[in-house]
């Protein structure tokens, strides 16, 4: 029992990790610790990844809330009175940590907690991939409701070596059009280095 209740808490853990990030930390921001993107590559060495920076966007690497880096449009949008800064953010977990042992067992279990911890959730869709031509993953797009408005998120799962990353990448729903082709363009570019 107090295998599940340490696996779900590191879960919820994540999963408001990511919703606190798109929603509430980006607002608070401490602007010494962002940098504008000036090359089109952020490359990670201690994680062995890469992937395309969106032109434009201002890169934070302070660790906040967990994350390995995230990438934040300088510019808001604004719904109904709500302002929100389109994000990418990245995270890593290890399988252990979260209790599960693979990459369907992952989505199941983050799936879970979205459901329960988010207003109106609905998966709109759940697509295998592959990157690098061997390491599964999926991409998740679902909607959910914040304080009455409608956001839209996209998040690619893929495991390597027992760890778990996520791409999240978040706007208001209203807005996703205007941001598809560039969330599109970072995670198609997402890689792991050798």
């Amino acid at each position: 029992m107090a295998k599940k209740q340490t696996k779900n808490i590191l879960l919820v853990g994540t999963i408001l990790f990511l919703l606190i990030v798109s929603i509430f930390v980006i607002i608070s921001l401490n602007k010494s610790d962002i940098q504008s993107s000036d090359n089109s590559i952020y490359r990670n060495s201690r994680h062995n990844f890469e992937i395309k920076i969106p032109e434009g966007w201002n890169i934070d690497e302070s660790g906040r809330l967990g994350t390995i880096v995230f990438f934040l449009n300088p510019t808001p949008d604004e719904n109904s009175g709500e302002l929100f800064y389109a994000n990418i953010n990245i995270l890593s977990r290890s399988l252990q940590s979260v209790g599960v042992r693979n990459l369907e067992e992952y989505v199941n279990l983050d799936k879970e907690m979205l459901l329960k911890y988010k207003e109106e959730v609905i998966f709109i869709s759940d697509t295998p991939i592959v990157i690098d031509d061997k390491y599964e993953g999926r991409i998740l797009v679902l909607t959910f409701t914040h304080k009455g408005v409608l956001y839209k998120d996209k998040h690619l799962i893929v495991i390597r070596d027992g760890i778990a990353y996520v791409i999240a990448g978040t706007t208001f729903e209203s807005d996703w059009l205007k941001y598809e082709e560039t969330f599109e363009r970072s995670f198609n570019s997402f890689s792991f280095k050798k």
